[in-house]
């Protein structure tokens, strides 16, 4: 969303799938999944960039444990998927390169989501449609709801019953593509 203003044209349409709002809309931290993790990296970047060096090597030595971490509070249909293999498999090289060689690229990308970026919405003017999940803790459903009143042209807001996180994408995934997902099966 960040980006589309700056392509004008070159971008027809947005879909987001289980899109993370600004924190500044609304009171979302209370109940999100990950909330000890932005209050920290909007309060102290120095012990966030700290935390994200201990999930490093947590996702080195024992990438298992880390994804299990990550998925203890799964809701919705995310619970089964954080249990299958093959999801399993495909998201720990995903954790490991996010927090390894890419950990300064997902330390920058926390970053610039943890500041305020509400005005920016108004600079959307693309077509946008939102799917959600409705268990979804990650990104609350009420994200997506603040972002359908904000965002300038929003086409359509699926709301998707019994769904969370990844649940979401992979219903995506697999309504709008041919191919199986490359992350989740």
């Amino acid at each position: 969303m960040r980006t589309a203003p700056y392509l004008g044209s070159q971008v027809s349409g947005i879909d987001l799938i289980s899109a993370a709002a600004p924190l500044g809309l609304g009171d979302y931290l209370g109940g999100m999944a990950g909330a000890p993790v932005f209050r920290l990296a909007r309060s102290n970047p120095a012990l966030f960039a700290g935390l994200v060096r201990l999930q490093s090597v947590a996702a080195r030595l024992s990438p298992g444990r880390l994804h299990d971490a990550l998925f203890a509070s799964a809701q919705g249909a995310d619970i089964a998927l954080s249990k299958d293999a093959a999801f399993k498999a495909a998201m720990l090289p995903i954790l490991q390169q996010s927090l390894g060689a890419q950990r300064a690229t997902y330390i920058g990308e926390i970053a610039l989501y943890v500041q305020g970026w509400e005005a920016e919405l108004r600079e959307v003017t693309q077509p946008v449609t939102l799917y959600q999940g409705v268990a979804d803790t990650w990104s609350p459903v009420a994200m997506a709801k603040d972002l359908a009143r904000r965002l300038p042209r929003v086409e359509a807001v699926h709301l998707l019953e019994g769904l969370s996180h990844y649940s979401t994408l992979r219903e995506y995934w697999q309504r709008y593509f041919t191919q199986p997902s490359p992350i989740v099966s």
